[in-house]
């Protein structure tokens, strides 16, 4: 039935569809558009008479924080890179365990309609925070000649062995969790207060994927100078593993079911990252001189000569020679050209990468940018709905996991969601959690005991469960 109903958003506005008989409309005459809705447990009811612009002026703002923490962070990597080697890798990787923090901070602000819209903003925070952090930052600051030197090279694995390290040391400490159980829970007024120290360390999936990510694009960004950064972050990503796996049993608490949206953005993060990686391991590669190289200046001749350059055998009208790496290759981040002091195998490398990197550049283009663009104006005039499965004579309501969608708000104090209806007409078996209803329900005589029964239930929102078999 579903499979037949869907269609665009301009013809639900303008009341017409050819392709939808009359028995599937509303009431025999009105075009709905109609959309799969996320999982019950999803969704954030408080949210949803938050308005679309609203919500986005809302991300615009804290994406901006962000930004002002990137570069804020950027200054102080800056500075301690003129003290020590060591020193930036251990703060950037001390940023990235607490920031992330912060960063969730001001995404808690944002009112999203569902929990995946919130995660996919919060993934988004994350990422350009870290990959700023921990590539781009240390990459731009250092001097172009420098960027081959044992020094930074040795920079760039004491980040990636601080991910291996640092990171899953933090893990595992659960400083908040401890503070909780061990510190605060002796100070809880009530039991209820106690209770909630020992659920566990909240945790956020976006941020789970964000850490993977951002391992793999360092070894990704620097693999042209530093390949053995691959079998670091392997061995990060394999002990980053076993330690969340560690935590999820043990320290956090339990996360709501959640969709296979994060892992499908995840993969774009991804294929960007490849991009990226393809763009600064060609100029690694077209600025990669062999020896201290020096080449010939066009067009510039010796025009005075002093005692001490007499001696060397210097004269008048002499070519004058500079660094190789004076030489541009030019700004195009795609460009072919080679230059005179360039190897046979350089050359061959440079046009190589740059063939690679302009076929992958459209590939990436037309999945992440043009597909999206052609979806979105696909479904202004059509409907999308791919059903997974075949329909079975089984009824909805007799699926014992089938979890209804009863209007209810996360509370961090609380070990399950409070309810925000009456719940004398519904199904509670069909409720995402189990456990003392009444005593989580907020249309209840002891949470609103000056109304009638009557008065409190049209206070919420009203939510039934009809039998089909009766």
């Amino acid at each position: 039935c579903f499979s037949k109903m869907p269609t665009g958003l301009i013809p639900a506005t303008l009341e017409k569809s050819n392709h939808i008989k009359d028995k599937h409309k509303f009431r025999g005459k009105n075009v709905l558009k109609i959309e799969e809705p996320a999982e019950p447990e999803e969704i954030n009811w408080e949210n949803q008479n938050y308005k679309f612009f609203y919500r986005i002026k809302e991300q615009s703002l804290t994406f901006l924080i962000t930004v002002v923490i990137v570069i804020l962070n950027a200054v102080i990597i800056w500075l301690t890179s003129k003290f020590s080697t060591s020193l930036p890798a251990f703060f950037i990787s001390l940023s990235n365990s607490i920031l992330p923090v912060v960063v969730q901070a001001i995404t808690a602000y944002e009112h999203h309609p569902t929990d995946s819209n919130f995660q996919s903003s919060l993934l988004m925070k994350i990422i350009t925070f870290q990959w700023m952090n921990t590539a781009f930052i240390i990459y731009i600051i250092e001097p172009q000649d420098e960027l081959l030197s044992g020094d930074f090279i040795a920079q760039i694995s004491s980040i990636l062995w601080a991910d291996a390290i640092t990171s899953p040391v933090l893990l595992l400490l659960d400083i908040p969790g401890r503070l909780n159980r061990y510190i605060l829970s002796h100070f809880a007024s009530n039991q209820l207060k106690m209770n909630s120290y020992f659920i566990g360390t909240s945790w956020f999936l976006a941020e789970k994927y964000a850490g993977m990510l951002k391992t793999v694009f360092v070894a990704l960004f620097y693999s042209a100078i530093f390949p053995t950064g691959y079998y670091i972050a392997a061995l990060a990503l394999f002990i980053n593993y076993w330690v969340n796996k560690y935590c999820l049993l043990r320290l956090w608490r339990s996360p709501p079911p959640m969709g296979d949206f994060l892992a499908f953005l995840s993969r774009g993060y991804l294929a960007l990252g490849v991009l990226i990686k393809l763009i600064v391991s060609l100029n690694f590669y077209s600025h990669w001189l062999e020896k201290n190289e020096l080449c010939e200046v066009d067009g510039v001749f010796v025009t005075t000569v002093d005692d001490n350059a007499a001696e060397l055998g210097i004269s008048v009208g002499d070519p004058v020679y500079a660094s190789c790496y004076n030489e541009s290759v030019g700004s195009n981040p795609w460009s072919f050209s080679t230059l005179s002091w360039m190897s046979e195998d350089q050359k061959d490398l440079v046009k190589l990468y740059g063939i690679v990197g302009i076929t992958f550049t459209v590939i990436v283009a037309v999945v992440l940018f043009g597909l999206p663009v052609l979806t979105f104006v696909y479904r202004l005039f059509y409907g999308e709905y791919k059903p997974i499965g075949r329909a079975k004579k089984t009824l909805f309501s007799e699926v014992e996991e089938i979890q209804a969608y009863v209007p209810q708000i996360e509370m961090e104090i609380f070990p399950h969601p409070l309810l925000a209806t009456d719940i004398n007409s519904l199904n509670t078996e069909h409720i995402s959690w189990q456990g003392n209803f009444e005593h989580y329900n907020l249309c209840s005589r002891d949470d609103l005991p000056d109304l009638t029964d009557e008065e409190r239930i049209k206070q919420f929102s009203p939510c039934k469960f009809y039998n089909p078999k009766e």
